[in-house]
């Protein structure tokens, strides 16, 4: 089953369960009631990721979550870093967005050694800060 859809099936569970505890019990819909119900959905749709990515020692459940993430980022991350290139190589086209893949396609060509590619992507780098950062590391190789 998709995340999204277990997320939806969720969702819909919770408010079922909150409309049916609020009119059995008869309970006023103050603010703490929402507060209440708010927070107990937050932790129900995002406790998982959160538990494993801030709080997780395990390495093997940290991997095997960003191995099977639906976000193109964290699966390039994986291959990437496996050193699976053709693989990276797929995820980083999905990436979605231009400044993202700007910032890694630096890092990545810098590494390879593929100068007149840093220089193209330098151009689309938004912080002034890290352009001219890695202009400088691209002077130095070069």
């Amino acid at each position: 089953m998709s995340s999204t859809l277990r997320s939806l099936l969720t969702m819909l569970l919770l408010g079922a369960a909150g409309g049916l505890t609020i009119f059995f019990l008869d309970i006023e819909p103050t603010p703490i009631v929402w507060i209440t119900f708010f927070l107990t959905a937050f932790v129900l749709l995002i406790g998982k990721d959160l538990y494993i990515f801030k709080f997780s020692t395990n390495m093997n459940t940290v991997e095997r979550y960003v191995k099977h993430s639906k976000q193109p980022y964290y699966r390039f991350l994986y291959a990437y870093l496996h050193d699976n290139e053709p693989e990276a190589e797929k995820e980083l086209a999905k990436v979605t967005s231009d400044k993202l893949r700007a910032y890694i396609t630096v890092v990545v060509e810098l590494h390879r050694g593929n100068y007149d590619l840093v220089e193209k992507a330098l151009g689309k780098v938004d912080s002034i800060e890290h352009r001219h950062y890695y202009s400088a590391h691209l002077a130095l190789l070069k």
